[in-house]
């Protein structure tokens, strides 16, 4: 029986493919915290680049970590990211985030305002 090249090979792309889905992935790297209290936030220079530091604090019903820990914010959510950091501190509100890494100083890649 003979089977024409490209059957072959759409075989093989498809066993590929789903084989990708049974191969367990890494776990991601990224943290939530569900609910995190800004116990301070500011800027920092290094060099010639501004960064904006926050430290938190897990209020979480089962916190990750204890202490007061410092991350800085994703340059990518630029101002509107430290504007939603400033609002909910002014607010006093808790804020969900997402961090890579559960680390001091990794950075702080996703910020939700909560209730």
């Amino acid at each position: 029986m003979r089977f024409k090249k490209s059957s072959i090979l759409v075989a093989l792309v498809m066993v590929a493919v789903f084989s990708l889905t049974l191969v367990p992935s890494t776990a991601s790297a990224y943290e939530d915290i569900i609910s995190a209290r800004i116990v301070m936030i500011g800027t920092y220079l290094s060099g010639e680049t501004t960064k904006i530091v926050v430290t938190i604090a897990d209020e979480s019903a089962t916190p990750k970590f204890t202490d007061e820990r410092q991350y800085f914010l994703h340059p990518d959510l630029g101002n509107q990211g430290y504007a939603t950091l400033l609002t909910a501190f002014s607010l006093e509100k808790n804020v969900r985030v997402r961090v890579e890494s559960l680390d001091q100083l990794s950075l702080i890649s996703v910020i939700y305002c909560n209730q």
